[in-house]
């Protein structure tokens, strides 16, 4: 449910503010994942919990991530994101660790097979629905990103499908992909975006006296003349102010044990796609719907291929 909504959440008009809608569904729905985890590892007295050094990383993630929320400028808007920046929110990476461990530690084969199926419908429903004006990724480069990103995974799914009808239907998905990509890019750019320098800049500002944990998720700011920027020019650039060096280092280390996994596990689809949305952190930043669908690719990836 998760992979299919995410990408799609702001469709159901919980609220006004584009992310709130999906932060809502992803805590509600990793909640009662890990209950329904929780629950059938108790009936069956069986509770599989994979430890190797991919879960290690994302603990430690979420550890750098909590020390930085606790130590922050605003802990309040750090760790729930209101006022602050909701998909940097503290409360959504843990909802994201929940689904990305619960992914890990249950998916089989076939499990991974239909949420890759499932996931891709939901994308290619969103990319259309760019077609007609409605972005529910986040700003038009970010559909973009999203678009050139599914371009990679849709090659390999529709050149490793065995079966007639999912060759056709991924090979629709690289089709919508494509004319997608192509059709935003057509369009003049309409938004303001800080430079790389200026991010970099404020990012360094940020971790004065406060290197080791940054100044806080949701904290970076910046007025030019005033217009005020939330975020810089990349999600790397904007952790790296407000997480500080532990949490930079934590992602990197997350990023490097997946490549490593997913290398072992010859996931080539998943590996490409989730490769291409890495280092789409370090040149734009991410909304909520991508930061979901990259660490569930990073679940998958890391799932028991069996």
């Amino acid at each position: 449910m998760i992979i299919f909504l995410m990408p799609l959440a702001s469709l159901l008009g919980i609220s006004p503010d584009f992310d709130f809608s999906k932060q809502v569904i992803l805590v509600f729905l990793s909640l009662l994942a890990f209950l329904a985890w929780l629950w059938h590892g108790l009936v069956s007295r069986q509770i599989n919990i994979k430890k190797g050094y991919v879960e290690i990383t994302m603990l430690l993630l979420v550890c750098a991530l909590f020390l930085s929320a606790v130590f922050s400028n605003d802990s309040w808007g750090s760790f729930w994101g209101r006022p602050k920046v909701i998909s940097e929110a503290f409360i959504n990476m843990v909802a994201l660790a929940v689904v990305f461990f619960i992914i890990s530690f249950t998916f089989l084969k076939e499990d991974k097979e239909k949420a890759i199926r499932i996931f891709s419908f939901s994308a290619i429903l969103a990319m259309v629905l760019g077609f007609f004006g409605i972005n529910t990724i986040g700003s038009p480069i970010c559909l973009a990103i999203f678009s050139a990103c599914l371009v990679s995974f849709f090659i390999f799914l529709s050149a490793e499908s065995e079966k007639w009808q999912y060759k056709l239907f991924f090979i629709l998905g690289l089709v919508v992909s494509l004319a997608s990509l192509f059709l935003i890019m057509q369009k003049p750019a309409q938004e303001l975006y800080l430079s790389q320098k200026q991010s970099y800049l404020t990012a360094q500002k940020m971790l004065e006296g406060r290197m080791f944990f940054g100044a806080g998720q949701g904290t970076f700011s910046y007025n030019a003349g005033g217009v005020v920027f939330n975020r810089g020019i990349s999600k790397f650039a904007t952790d790296l102010g407000s997480t500080g060096i532990l949490g930079i280092l934590a992602l990197l280390g997350f990023i490097i044990s997946i490549f490593i996994s997913g290398w072992k596990g010859r996931n080539f689809a998943l590996l490409s796609f989730f490769a291409m949305q890495a280092v789409g952190l370090f040149f734009f930043n991410f909304y909520l719907a991508q930061l979901s669908v990259f660490f569930m690719t990073a679940g998958l990836i890391n799932s028991v291929d069996k």
